[in-house]
């Protein structure tokens, strides 16, 4: 079972709505459904809140279902993993970037915009394992940063020229992030997967 799977589980035993779920934990309907559907990878707080909503107490559980990415992948990100292996390519690239915002960090603003941000890109087919990140130690100038695998070159590539990724940048990208730096990397080991 995986995170999506376990708090679909846990709602419809509740007959609480999607929407009413991600509303009380402070969650667009759009990212509860990215998350239920293995699209979103929520972070420790969003789950706690998530656990808190449902009076869960196992909240250690939701936590170790979220960091089995092998568990956790939906059937069309296992078959597209696999996809790759059968190709002899490397089954996964991490595409990672880095940004500031116009916004001041923190703010309303900023928050609007990762969560559209989010619910937008995992939108793209073959996104694998989204996560929104959060600048900690200061040690660069980039307050946030996006993460997503694809299990190919090709699906990447897809990513790239695809119509909802391309109006993105052009609409959302180009007027609110100032800075960014984007790091692309073959996964070549990833111990205990």
């Amino acid at each position: 079972m995986n995170l999506g799977s376990k708090l679909k589980q846990l709602r419809q035993r509740q007959d609480i709505t999607l929407r009413k779920l991600g509303e009380k934990a402070g969650v667009s309907y759009s990212i509860m459904n990215a998350i239920e559907n293995g699209r979103f990878q929520p972070s420790a707080d969003v789950i706690r809140s998530l656990a808190n909503v449902l009076q869960y107490d196992e909240v250690e559980e939701l936590l170790r279902l979220a960091e089995a990415p092998a568990e956790g992948m939906t059937g069309t990100n296992q078959k597209l993993k696999e996809k790759g292996q059968e190709a002899g390519m490397n089954p996964n690239i991490a595409h990672t970037v880095f940004f500031k915002l116009r916004f001041p960090a923190q703010s309303e603003e900023a928050q609007a915009f990762l969560t559209s941000s989010a619910a937008t890109l995992t939108e793209v087919p073959n996104v694998l394992r989204f996560q929104v990140l959060k600048q900690q130690s200061g040690k660069n100038p980039y307050e946030y940063g996006f993460y997503m695998e694809f299990a190919s070159q090709a699906d990447y590539e897809a990513y790239n020229s695809h119509p909802v990724h391309v109006q993105y940048v052009e609409e959302v990208w180009k007027r609110d992030v100032t800075d960014f730096l984007e790091i692309d990397y073959t996964i070549i080991a990833a111990p205990g997967e």
